[in-house]
């Protein structure tokens, strides 16, 4: 709805949701391994697909994205195989990030993930936030402090962030009203 507003017509999408590989892959990972070790799942949408995609469509779509692409990963069982992957994957990004008549929707989700637990020295954190990078439309999902609720947040250039805040499915999806803060 957004993309239409801004651009007058809807256009083809492709939605990038990151996850953790270990324990999905064929490799042995080593326990002691540290840094990132994320690959990314991939799910297009077309013009067409807002007139006949909903919400539950939607999520059964990203899903099998994920799904998919776990399920590639286990295949993986050598240092090439994977580099291969990870780098079809990453040029697939840049030639829709590049594209202009494409949307590229990026997704990170920390949720279940011991943030609120790390500890380097100076005490557990008090409240972890998302990123923000200039140019990128990006949704970051953490959970709460609490563990009750999941925070998004969502990262968008200021006349979209505009549109976003103002479309009724979201207003009436949070119940809450949406804080814009400019970076």
């Amino acid at each position: 709805m957004v993309a239409q507003a801004k651009h007058g017509r809807l256009r083809p999408s492709l939605l990038s949701h990151t996850f953790n590989m270990r324990g999905k892959i064929a490799m042995p990972t080593p326990d002691n391994s540290c840094g990132n070790f994320i690959n990314v799942a991939l799910s297009h949408f077309t013009a067409d697909d807002e007139t006949k995609v909903q919400l539950h469509d939607f999520v059964d779509r990203v899903y099998n994205g994920i799904k998919n692409m776990v399920s590639d990963c286990a295949r993986v069982s050598s240092d090439d195989e994977l580099f291969v992957m990870a780098e079809k994957i990453r040029i697939e990004t840049i030639k829709a990030f590049t594209r202009s008549e494409m949307d590229l929707y990026m997704f990170n989700s920390w949720c279940r993930m011991p943030v609120y637990q790390a500890d380097f020295g100076w005490g557990k954190p008090g409240w972890v936030s998302g990123l923000y990078v200039p140019g990128v439309e990006m949704v970051f999902l953490v959970d709460t402090k609490d563990g009750d609720g999941i925070e998004a947040w969502v990262s968008l250039e200021e006349d979209t962030m505009l549109l976003f805040q103002e479309n009724p499915d979201i207003k009436a999806f949070t119940g809450l009203e949406l804080q814009y803060h400019q970076y």
